[in-house]
């Protein structure tokens, strides 16, 4: 860890500070303490992630009754993580399962 680095303090109460997390600052911080009766130690450990970020496709069109559409949702995300989708409409979850049904979830293979 570079001390010098813009964005990470020391604050009067000990804490270390870290603005503007980058992946370079992963990895096992160690705060120690000390005074005349003795000193004491802790490791805290740090991961830094990738933000999740959604792409929708097309974001807006106009269909006549009895076409159809595909909607494609792209998450772009950090390698380490799963993502789940969800889909509602007009605030209520979407039933995919749903006897007569109309919607259908296509699961991309990559």
């Amino acid at each position: 860890m570079n001390p010098c680095k813009i964005g990470i303090a020391i604050l009067p109460d000990g804490s270390l500070r870290i603005l503007n997390a980058s992946k370079s600052d992963e990895g096992k911080y160690v705060c120690q303490g000390e005074n005349v009766f003795g000193s004491a130690e802790i490791i805290a450990s740090v991961s830094v992630k990738e933000p999740t970020r959604i792409e929708l496709t097309p974001k807006r069109t106009e269909l006549t009754v009895g076409e159809s559409i595909v909607l494609n949702c792209k998450a772009i995300h950090d390698a380490s993580l799963d993502v789940t989708f969800y889909w509602t409409l007009k605030g209520q979850p979407i039933d995919f399962e749903k006897e007569g049904g109309h919607f259908e979830s296509i699961r991309a293979v990559s």
